[in-house]
C-alpha cells in the first residue's frame, strides 16, 4: 500500500512539473499519420468494452510534427480517460478520434504564423457540461470528478502540453449534447521529407523470443506487450512478482529475456528478480521506470546489472534496447 501511494504521489509531482514547465522535453520529427494510428490504438486498448470507439484518420504520409511524442500521447490518454468519466451514465457510450490537415480558418487558431497543421479531435456523446465548467477545465486542480477519483490535473497537462508545441485548443460542448476538443498543431516546413531521426524511430523487429513482461499498471502491461507482439515477439505479462514467479516456473523453458517495472506493491522488480535468481532462474532483465531513471540504477542491488529505461518508453526505445540485450547474451 505504501509503495502504491508514493508511486502515486510521484506520479503527482511529475504532472505538476509538466505544468510549471510545459516545454516539450524533446522536439523530434514525428510521422503524424502513424502517431495517430498509434495513438488510436493505445486508446482503444485502455477504453472499457462498452465504449465504442471509432476512428478516422485521414493525414498523409508525408507530414510530420515537431515535438515530444511521449508528452503528445500522454495528452491523448488524458483526454480519452475525461471522456470515458463523462460517460458513465451513457446508454450506448461512443468516443470518436478523428485527424486530418487543418483548414484555413483552423489554422487561424495557432498562436504563431504556419503554413500547415494537423486538426485532431476526440468527441464522446457523454454528459456534456455547462459554460461555468467549461470556462475552467484547464484550470489546475479542478475537477468535477467525486473526492479520491481525480487530482483535476488531466486536462491541464493537455492545455500544457498543447501549449508547449505551439498549438491551440477549442472545447465544444452542452450539458447532455457530448463534448467536442479540437486540437491544432502545427506542421513541420520539412515534414515531407524523411528524416534521420524518423528513420531511427522504426522498431527493431524480434524473432519469437518470448519475453516476461511485469508490470503493476495493467494499462502500460497491456499496451507493451500488443506493441511487442506486433513487432515479432511472444509475450507473457505479470502485473506483480508473484504472478512472475509462477510464470517462471510454469513456463521458464520459453523466456528469453524480462522486461520489469522498478517501484511495485509488495514486490519490488528487483525484488522479483532476485527472487527468481535464488530459484535458479536467470535471464537477460532490463527495467522500466516512471522515476528518474538513472536514481533508479543507482539504486539497484550490488551484483544486479541491467539496463534501466524511462516510462512511458516509445516502441522503438524499447525494441533498440532489447535487441541489444538479447544479442549481448548469445
Amino acid at each position: 500500500m505504501m509503495d502504491r501511494e508514493i508511486k502515486q504521489c510521484t506520479e503527482m509531482i511529475n504532472r505538476l512539473r509538466m505544468f510549471a514547465h510545459p516545454e516539450a522535453d524533446e522536439k523530434k520529427p514525428i510521422p503524424a499519420a502513424r502517431f495517430m494510428l498509434e495513438s488510436g490504438e493505445l486508446i482503444r486498448m485502455s477504453l472499457p468494452e462498452n465504449v465504442d470507439f471509432e476512428r478516422d484518420i485521414r493525414l498523409p504520409e508525408d507530414v510530420a510534427m515537431l515535438g515530444d511524442a511521449n508528452q503528445l500521447k500522454q495528452m491523448l490518454i488524458n483526454l480519452s480517460n475525461n471522456a470515458v468519466h463523462a460517460l458513465r451514465n451513457c446508454a450506448q457510450p461512443r468516443i470518436r478520434l478523428r485527424a486530418r490537415l487543418a483548414t484555413a480558418e483552423e489554422l487561424a487558431r495557432l498562436p504563431h504564423e504556419a503554413d500547415r497543421a494537423l486538426l485532431l479531435c476526440i468527441e464522446d456523446n457523454g454528459a456534456g457540461m455547462s459554460e461555468e465548467v467549461r470556462a475552467r477545465i484547464f484550470d489546475p486542480f479542478f475537477t468535477t470528478k467525486p473526492a479520491g477519483e481525480g487530482t483535476g490535473l488531466g486536462l491541464s497537462m493537455v492545455h500544457a502540453a498543447v501549449r508547449a508545441h505551439g498549438g491551440a485548443i477549442t472545447v465544444h460542448s452542452a450539458p447532455e449534447a457530448g463534448t467536442r476538443i479540437e486540437i491544432t498543431l502545427p506542421l513541420t516546413a520539412n515534414s515531407a521529407t524523411q528524416t534521420a531521426a524518423q528513420r531511427n524511430a522504426e522498431p527493431v523487429p524480434g524473432h519469437g523470443e518470448t519475453l516476461l513482461l511485469i508490470d503493476d499498471d495493467t494499462f502500460l502491461l497491456q499496451t507493451n506487450a500488443e506493441l511487442l507482439r506486433s513487432i515479432g515477439y511472444q509475450v507473457l505479462t505479470a502485473e506483480n512478482g508473484e504472478q512472475a514467479l509462477r510464470l517462471a516456473a510454469e513456463k521458464g523453458e520459453r523466456i528469453a529475456a524480462i522486461v520489469s517495472d522498478i517501484v511495485m506493491p509488495e514486490m519490488s522488480g528487483p525484488e522479483t528478480i532476485q527472487r527468481l535468481a535464488d530459484a535458479g532462474f536467470q535471464r537477460p532483465t532490463m527495467f522500466i521506470t516512471g522515476y528518474d531513471q538513472d536514481q533508479q540504477a543507482n539504486k539497484l542491488p550490488a551484483g544486479l546489472k541491467a539496463p534501466v529505461l524511462r516510462k512511458p518508453v516509445h516502441i522503438a526505445e524499447l525494441s533498440r534496447a532489447l535487441a541489444q540485450l538479447l544479442a549481448a547474451s548469445r
